[in-house]
C-alpha cells in the first residue's frame, strides 16, 4: 500500500475556509474532483455540491505529492448538532424527497419517523452523502479496491471518533452500493411491518433509485470492525482542519 495516502477531515468549512488558505485549496480540489466523479456516470447537469458542502465535515482520501494534498476519493457527513448549530434544517428529506411519486410516499414518512424518533431521544444523526471517486482511479483496480476499503474503514473511525451513533444514507441502486453498506451494517429503511422498503426515484441522484439506509447506535459488524483496524494507522495519522467554533459563539455574534 502507498505510503503517501493520507486521510483528511475538513471540518465545516464555512468556519475554516476563510482563515486558511489550505483549505481553500483542498476544498477545490475536492469540489473538482466531486465533479469529475458525478458528471462521469450521471446527465449534464448533476450536482454533487450544495449548501451542505458548507456546513458538513468532508473526510477525504488523497494523494500526498511534494507536500501537498491531492483528493481521489471522499465523502461528507453533516451532523444534526452541525444543522442546530448553523441554524439549518436536516437536509435528508429535503435533499432527497424531492418531487417524489406517490408509491415513495411511505418511504417518506417511514424516513421522517425514523430522524424525528431519534431527535425525541436527543440522539445525534449523521447524513452521510455525496461519495465520490477521482476518474483515474477506475484505471487501476488496485487503487478502485484501496478508495473503497479505506472509505468503508473510515466510516467507522469517523462515526465512532465524532461519537455520532446514528448514520443515514441513500445507497445508489445502480452502483449496489446498498450491498456495500449492508457489509457495513446498515439496514434499509423498513415499513410499520418491518418490510425493507424498495428503491425510489430521487432528484439527489438525477432520477436515477436509490435506498434508503440507517445504522443506529454504531452497531457495526464485529467482522467489519475487525476489517477497519487494518486501516487503523491511517486514521491515528489524519490530518484535521478543525471547527473551533461553537453554538455558544455563534449565538454571541447573532
Amino acid at each position: 500500500m502507498k505510503n503517501n495516502i493520507k486521510v483528511v477531515v475538513i471540518e465545516s468549512p464555512y468556519d475554516t475556509y476563510q482563515d486558511s488558505k489550505e483549505v481553500r485549496d483542498l476544498m477545490g480540489r475536492v469540489w473538482k474532483m466531486k465533479l469529475d466523479g458525478y458528471k462521469l456516470h450521471y446527465p449534464y447537469g448533476i450536482m454533487p455540491v450544495s449548501e451542505i458542502d458548507f456546513f458538513a465535515n468532508h473526510v477525504i482520501l488523497c494523494e500526498e505529492i511534494q507536500g501537498e494534498l491531492f483528493p481521489f476519493a471522499g465523502s461528507r457527513s453533516i451532523s444534526t448538532t452541525q444543522c442546530k448549530k448553523s441554524r439549518i434544517e436536516f437536509p435528508v428529506i429535503e435533499h432527497l424527497f424531492q418531487s417524489i411519486s406517490k408509491e415513495a410516499e411511505p418511504l417518506l414518512q417511514a424516513t421522517k419517523n425514523w430522524i424525528n424518533n431519534k431527535e425525541k431521544k436527543n440522539e445525534i444523526i449523521g447524513y452521510n452523502s455525496s461519495w465520490t471517486m477521482c476518474p483515474r482511479v477506475l484505471e487501476s483496480d488496485h487503487l478502485k479496491t484501496l478508495a473503497r476499503d479505506l472509505s468503508m474503514a473510515m466510516y467507522y473511525y469517523y462515526y465512532t471518533s465524532y461519537n455520532i451513533p446514528n448514520i443515514i444514507t441513500a445507497a445508489a441502486s445502480r452502483f449496489k452500493v446498498d450491498r456495500i453498506q449492508k457489509e457495513m451494517g446498515f439496514e434499509y429503511v423498513k415499513d410499520e411491518f418491518n418490510n425493507n422498503f424498495s428503491d425510489f426515484t430521487s432528484r439527489a441522484f438525477f432520477e436515477q433509485k436509490c435506498f434508503m439506509m440507517i445504522l443506529n447506535n454504531n452497531q457495526f459488524p464485529l467482522e467489519f470492525i475487525r476489517k477497519a483496524k487494518e486501516f487503523k494507522k491511517y486514521w491515528d495519522n489524519r490530518v484535521v482542519f478543525e471547527d473551533t467554533t461553537s453554538v455558544e459563539d455563534f449565538d454571541q455574534v447573532a
